[in-house]
C-alpha cells in the first residue's frame, strides 16, 4: 500500500508538470506595480486585463507591496485599466507573448476616477528568473521572413543560437551544437514531432506547412528552466490564430516555375534543354464571431503542389558486350529471340 502511495504521488506529479508546460507554450503572464506620483506604492488597486477582440477578461487587486499578477493570459493585444480611489482611472495597451513575462508597471495620478489618463509606450518581456534565450515571432514577422515551401519550423533558424543543420540525421536546424533531433516542436500545447526520429519533418515535401494560421511563434534556446521539458535542445511552440469579434481573413497564392528559373551550368555545356518544374502554394483563412464575445470560428486551407525535374543515372552495355551477349544466347538456344 506504501508503495502504491508512492507511485500515485509521482504519476499525479509528472502530471501537474505537463500541464504546466503546455501552459506555458500557448500563453503568458503580466505583472506590474501601481504606485502613485511619488513613487509610494498604491495597494488594492483594481487591474482589469481585457482583449478587446474577443472580449476576455481578468481582473485583481494589487497588493500590499503594489504587485498584481495575471497568469495563463492567451497571447493578444490587451488593454490593462488601473483605478483606485483617490487617482484617475490609467489605461494602458500591452502585448502578452507566449511563455513570457510582461512588464506592466502603471503610476497613478491624483484625481477624480472618472476621468481617464492613457499612458503611452510600450510594455517589453522581462525574463529575470532564469537562463532561457527566448525569441518571439509576431504574425506579421511570420509571414514577412522568405520561406519558399512554407514550412512553419523554419523561422527558427533565425533564433539567436540557431544554424542550419548540414549534417546527417533529420531536423533543419540545431542549437548550441546539439543535434537536430533534440528539438521540441508542440502547436498549442500539443506535440508536433515525427513519430519515427523526433523531428519536423511531414508530407511528401517533409514540409510542415501551416504557416498562414499562426498567430506566434516562441522558440526557447537552452531551455533548461522546469516549464519545458522533454527535450534539450530547441523548444519551437506555435500558438495559432483564432476567431474574433471583427470578421478578418486574407488569400495568399505563390508560383514558380520554368519561366522564372534559368538553366543550370552543365544543361547548356551538353547542350540540353532547360527542364519543366511547377511550383503552385496557396493558403486562404477566414475567421469571425458566432456568438459575440463568447464564441469565435476560424478556418485555414493550405497545399502545396510541386512538380520538379529529377536526374538519375542509367547504365547501358556496350555494342560489343551486347553483340557477344546475343551470339552466346543463340548459340546455346539456337533460334531464340533475344529480349
Amino acid at each position: 500500500m506504501r508503495y502504491q502511495r508512492v507511485i500515485v504521488l509521482v504519476f499525479a506529479l509528472l502530471v501537474f508538470a505537463a500541464s504546466l508546460r503546455a501552459q506555458s507554450t500557448i500563453s503568458g503572464y503580466v505583472t506590474g506595480v501601481v504606485s502613485d506620483p511619488s513613487n509610494a506604492v498604491v495597494n488594492d488597486a483594481s487591474v482589469t486585463l481585457k482583449n478587446p477582440d474577443t472580449s476576455f477578461t481578468q481582473t485583481a487587486s494589487s497588493g500590499s507591496d503594489g504587485v498584481f499578477h495575471f497568469g495563463y493570459v492567451p497571447p493578444g493585444k490587451y488593454k490593462l485599466s488601473v483605478t483606485a480611489t483617490g487617482f484617475s482611472t490609467a489605461e494602458r495597451t500591452i502585448e502578452v507573448t507566449v511563455g513570457q513575462s510582461t512588464a506592466a508597471n502603471v503610476q497613478l495620478k491624483v484625481g477624480s476616477s472618472a476621468s481617464t489618463v492613457v499612458i503611452e509606450g510600450e510594455s517589453n518581456p522581462i525574463q529575470t528568473e532564469n537562463g532561457d534565450v527566448t525569441t518571439n515571432y509576431d504574425e506579421m514577422q511570420i509571414q514577412l521572413v522568405p520561406n519558399p515551401g512554407a514550412d512553419i519550423t523554419y523561422i527558427a533558424q533565425t533564433a539567436p543560437g540557431a544554424v542550419m543543420n548540414t549534417q546527417n540525421g533529420g531536423g533543419n536546424f540545431s542549437v548550441f551544437g546539439l543535434p537536430s533531433y533534440s528539438n521540441m516542436f508542440t502547436i498549442n500545447g500539443m506535440d508536433y514531432l515525427n513519430s519515427y526520429g523526433d523531428n519536423n519533418k511531414s508530407g511528401a515535401t517533409n514540409n510542415s506547412i501551416g504557416g498562414n494560421e499562426m498567430q506566434e511563434v516562441t522558440v526557447v534556446n537552452n531551455g533548461y528552466s522546469g516549464n519545458y521539458g522533454s527535450l534539450v535542445g530547441s523548444n519551437v511552440n506555435f500558438v495559432s490564430k483564432s476567431g474574433t469579434n471583427q470578421l478578418h481573413g486574407n488569400a495568399v497564392y505563390d508560383w514558380n516555375g520554368s519561366s522564372l528559373n534559368a538553366n543550370n551550368y552543365f544543361n547548356n555545356l551538353h547542350d540540353t534543354p532547360r527542364p519543366f518544374d511547377n511550383v503552385n502554394q496557396w493558403a486562404a483563412s477566414i475567421g469571425g464571431p458566432i456568438w459575440e464575445n463568447r464564441t469565435f470560428f476560424f478556418v485555414d486551407n493550405e497545399g502545396l503542389r510541386i512538380v520538379i525535374p529529377t536526374t538519375s543515372s542509367v547504365n547501358i552495355p556496350s555494342p560489343q558486350f551486347e553483340a557477344a551477349t546475343i551470339a552466346n544466347l543463340q548459340a546455346v538456344s539456337p533460334g531464340s529471340v533475344p529480349f
